[in-house]
C-alpha cells in the first residue's frame, strides 16, 4: 500500500501539491471538468456527445464502443483538459489515503512513516484550502491553468473523508447537500449540481446521474464529521427510491435519475457491483437501526 501511495505521488502530484488525473482515472467519465464552452488548441476538439455519436454510428457492440471511446478519449475536450487540470476529488482522496496509512503505520509501529504521512497530509490540506476553496460559493473546485473551475460536482465531498475541511467552512460546504437547487433532488446527490447549465435531470451518466459509490462516500463523510441526521435522511430517500425502481423493474441499475424515480438514462441493468451498496451497506449502516 505504501508503494502504491508513492506511485500516485510520484506520477500525479504536481508542484503546487495538488493532483491531476489520467483520462478516465477518476471514473466519472463525462463529468465536465473544463469551463463551459472551453475548446482546446489541439486535438480533434470533439465533445463527448460528438464522440459518442461518431462511435455509435459504427454500430459496434457496447463493449467495442467502450474500447473505441477509451482509445479516442484523449483527444476530446475533456481528455485534453484532464492533462491541464487539478482534481479536487483525486487530491482529497490522496489526503484520505495519507490518513489511512498513518493509522496503519501507528498500529504497526512504523513511527518514521507516521511522520511522513502526517507531513504529507498537512501540506496537501493547506494546498486544497488555499487553491480549491471558494469563499464566495462555499465550495471546493477543480483547477485548470491555475484558475478555479466553478462547476460543482459530487467529487468535492471526498474532502470530508480526507479530513481537510476546516471547522469554520464545514457548515457552508454542507448546505448544498440539502439544497434542492444543488444536490438534494428527488433522488439525492446527483453527480453534477442542478445549478450547472449542463445538468441533466434524467441522468445522462455523470451529468446528473445518481451513483451508489459517490452517495455512499458522502454518507460516510457526513458520518465522519458528525452530521448523522443528514446522512440518515439522504440514505432513507435513496434506499426507498432504489427499492421502488427494483419493484418496477426487477433489478438494480448502474445509476439512477435525480429528478425521477427511475433508473438513469442511460444506465446498465443487472448492475449489482457498486449498486449493492444501497441494499447492503446503506441499509445496514443508516436505515436498519434508525
Amino acid at each position: 500500500m505504501k508503494k502504491n501511495f508513492e506511485f500516485h505521488v510520484d506520477t500525479y502530484q504536481l508542484e503546487d501539491k495538488l493532483f491531476f488525473a489520467d483520462q478516465l482515472g477518476m471514473g466519472m467519465d463525462n463529468i465536465p471538468r473544463a469551463p463551459r464552452g472551453w475548446t482546446p488548441d489541439k486535438g480533434s476538439g470533439l465533445t463527448e456527445d460528438q464522440l459518442w455519436a461518431k462511435i455509435g454510428a459504427l454500430n459496434l457492440p457496447f463493449e467495442k464502443q467502450i474500447d473505441r471511446f477509451s482509445e479516442e478519449y484523449g483527444e476530446t475536450v475533456t481528455g485534453i483538459w484532464n492533462r491541464e487540470g487539478r482534481f479536487i476529488d483525486f487530491s482529497a482522496q490522496m489526503a484520505m489515503y495519507a490518513v489511512q496509512l498513518k493509522r496503519i503505520a501507528e498500529l504497526t509501529g512504523n513511527d518514521g512513516d507516521v511522520k511522513t504521512f502526517v507531513e504529507f497530509h498537512k501540506q496537501l490540506k493547506v494546498a486544497i484550502n488555499e487553491k480549491c476553496w471558494n469563499e464566495e460559493d462555499g465550495f471546493y473546485y477543480d483547477l485548470g491553468f491555475g484558475k478555479q473551475i466553478r462547476r460543482r460536482h459530487i467529487g468535492a465531498y471526498w474532502t470530508l473523508l480526507g479530513e481537510v475541511v476546516p471547522e469554520d467552512r464545514l457548515k457552508r460546504f454542507l448546505e448544498k447537500l440539502s439544497d434542492p437547487k444543488e444536490f438534494f433532488r428527488k433522488m439525492p446527490l446527483p453527480a453534477l449540481s442542478a445549478s450547472d447549465p449542463d445538468y441533466k435531470g434524467w441522468g445522462e451518466y455523470w451529468l446528473g446521474g445518481v451513483w451508489a459509490p459517490t452517495t455512499y462516500m458522502v454518507l460516510k463523510g457526513l458520518t465522519a464529521v458528525g452530521e448523522t441526521d443528514l446522512a440518515k435522511r439522504i440514505a432513507r430517500i435513496t434506499y426507498n427510491n432504489v427499492a421502488e425502481v427494483y419493484s418496477a423493474t426487477g433489478t438494480f441499475w448502474e445509476n439512477y435519475s435525480p429528478d425521477l424515480v427511475s433508473f438513469g438514462m442511460p444506465s446498465r441493468m443487472d448492475f449489482c457491483g457498486w449498486t449493492a451498496l444501497i441494499p447492503v451497506a446503506v441499509y445496514n449502516e443508516y436505515i436498519k437501526e434508525s
